[in-house]
């Protein structure tokens, strides 16, 4: 079965720290613009878009005339999840996002129910290579470990019902960016804490091309072909 797509957003992040990227047009524009690309690469037959600042989600009216006419299933979640801590960043928002999903979402529902996590704004070139690969495997969470093993990489990641209720979510309250505990450190706790339960985890089977902006540096992400080719590496040497 194909893995349903989470798409995780926040129109308007308000007051919230290390956030750079907060005009409120710009943020919706560029998910619209997200939306409709993964509605148009063909690998996607269901699609759960969710928003935690509250705003309506009228400007996807596009995109839900092109989902019904290609077919796939859209799934609008408004208020999925809270931004309530803007003092501690970003990342509490985005994880509330993800477990209200998994609580709230007609199509996460089953105890062995899988997602794909993609950060709302962000375009993956080769997503369609991602999602066959990631189809194949029944490990529950599939991510990009770095950083000697301490963060994980939270812009692109598949992960159980389980995984996140269990092993994820109980551990909200330690992200923080005040103190530099950033959600891709707490991710990468979960997914050692869900190792030692038994869990199977999976390193993602290619690097992500990522385009997109940037929230926190406002800067143009780009994925150089030196990190494409550390990710092969790295891969070889965990299954060594």
């Amino acid at each position: 079965m194909s893995i349903p797509l989470l798409l995780t957003a926040t129109t308007n992040p308000g007051e919230t720290i290390n956030v750079t990227v907060n005009s409120v047009d710009d943020r919706c524009q560029q998910y619209l613009d997200t939306l409709e690309f993964y509605l148009e690469v063909g690998v996607f037959k269901k699609i759960i878009f969710t928003e935690n600042s509250g705003d309506d989600l009228t400007f996807l009216a596009s995109a839900q005339k092109k989902a019904a006419q290609a077919g796939i299933e859209l799934e609008l979640l408004e208020k999925c999840g809270s931004n309530d801590w803007p003092s501690y960043g970003k990342g509490r928002g985005e994880l509330s996002i993800i477990q209200q999903a998994f609580s709230r979402s007609k199509w996460l529902q089953e105890e062995g129910t899988r997602a794909l996590k993609i950060t709302g704004r962000y375009v993956v070139k080769n997503v369609v290579e991602l999602v066959k690969k990631v189809n194949q495997t029944d490990a529950e969470v599939i991510c990009d470990l770095r950083g000697n093993l301490s963060t994980a990489d939270a812009r692109f990641f598949a992960a159980s019902k389980r995984f996140i209720e269990e092993d994820f979510f109980p551990k909200f309250e330690l992200i923080d960016d005040r103190q530099e505990i950033y959600f891709e450190h707490v991710l990468a706790q979960a997914v050692h804490s869900g190792m030692s339960k038994g869990r199977k985890w999976e390193l993602l089977p290619e690097l992500p091309l990522i385009e997109g902006i940037n929230g926190t540096t406002g800067e143009k992400i780009r994925t150089s072909l030196s990190k494409r080719m550390r990710h092969q590496l790295k891969k070889k040497l965990i299954r060594y």
